[in-house]
Parts: C-alpha cells; structure tokens; sequence
C-alpha cells in the first residue's frame, strides 16, 4: 500500500491552496471540508474526517492554518506519527494580537453571515501580503467558502486548547511575512523568509523541499 500524505486546508480555502506543491513521493489525498453538525465539537468533526477517508495511522498530516489545528486532533485521536503544520499554530495566542482579543472577548460571534467582497479583497491582501500571482487564488476559494463552515471554525480556534503531550511528532512552517500568525517556538521548526501566509502556494517550491526532507526523516 503506498505511502500517503493527508492535506487539511485552511479556513475559507480547498486543495486549490495545495495546487502548486511538486512530488513527494507519497500519494497525495486532499481532505475537502465537510459541513459541521449542530454544536460539533472539534473532536467529533477530526473523528468523521478520520472516517470520511479512512485515515491510518500510518498517514502523514498536513495542515495549513486552521486545517493545523484539525491535523493535530486527528492524530491525537488517530495515533498518526508526524504532523506538519504550514502557517499554522498552537492556539490563538499564537495569533495576532487583535485576532486573540476578538476570540477571546467573543467579538468573533458577529461574524457576518454573508460574504462581501470588499472584506474577500482585504481578507485576501492579508492572506498572501500583496502577492498579486495568488490573489485570484484566493479570492475564488473565499467567494466558494462556506459561511457557516467559516464560523463554526472561527469558534473552534476560540474555545481550542492544545493537546497535552501529544504523541505525535509535530514539525511547523513559519514565514517571516505571515500577518495572521506570528512566529512561535516549537522544536521541529522550519522558517520560511519572506514566507506569507499563503507560502504554501506563493512559494511552494521551497515549502515542498522542506516537506520532502522532513518525510525522508526517520
């Protein structure tokens, strides 16, 4: 059976956002997001993921952004060995300090329930700091994103409390122009200069030399 790497996208985007990742020598499954029950906890959503396709232990995760932090609950209830995690975090503390303050103080429950473009166009201007080649990208994947999916995962990061003693062996690409997660300390941390949020598609050539040498780890 081959080799396989599971990717979890970020909020608001699919595995468009993975488009320009090369080879890697793994079969490549892309987790497309499925629609959250009623007062779904995290752990029962990682759970139907875990399911809906039929991820083993055996699966190396990837997750970009908040897919991060469903990659981590995965392989916590999975057992899954190595969890790398692309512009993604810890907890909100890891976040911006403006984005911590709306998460912890609740402000994020007036999340609007329809979309705007002008807020796609800035939201997008965040994402990717400038970089007009991804801009379209990025404004097709939040025009199709789901708004109820959009706040449900914004709860998720508000109420998530980090896995204690996970298991797992956890590796974290950061870029130092990433405005949405600031730079924090982990043991298996790769820095990505110049790297923005959205590097995994603005500079995906590096970012697959760096995964390809951290699955040729043993």
């Amino acid at each position: 059976m081959p080799k396989r790497i599971v990717f979890i996208s970020g909020l608001g985007a699919d595995e468009t956002a993975f488009s320009k990742l090369g080879d890697l020598g793994y079969q490549k499954v892309y987790a497309k997001w499925l629609l959250p029950k009623e007062g779904e906890h995290i752990s029962s959503y990682a759970s139907r993921m875990i399911n809906q396709y039929n991820i083993t232990f055996n699966d190396v995760l990837v997750g970009l952004s908040f897919g991060g932090l469903v990659a981590q609950q995965i392989a916590a209830l999975n057992n899954n060995k190595k969890v790398i995690l692309v512009s993604s975090f810890l907890s909100k503390e890891n976040l911006p300090s403006y984005l911590n303050f709306g998460l912890t103080t609740g402000l994020y429950r007036f999340t609007p329930k329809k979309q705007f473009d002008f807020i796609n166009k800035k939201i997008a201007d965040k994402l990717n700091s400038g970089h007009q080649s991804s801009r379209k990208v990025l404004l097709s994947m939040l025009e199709k994103s789901d708004m109820n999916l959009v706040k449900w995962s914004v709860h998720q990061i508000a109420v998530w409390k980090p896995i204690a003693n996970p298991a797992f062996e956890l590796h974290s690409l950061q870029g130092t122009n990433d405005l949405l997660v600031k730079s924090w300390e982990t043991h298996n941390k790769q820095v990505v200069q110049d790297g923005t949020h959205f590097m995994v598609h603005d500079r995906a050539d590096e970012v697959t030399g760096i995964i390809a040498n951290i699955l040729a780890e043993n």
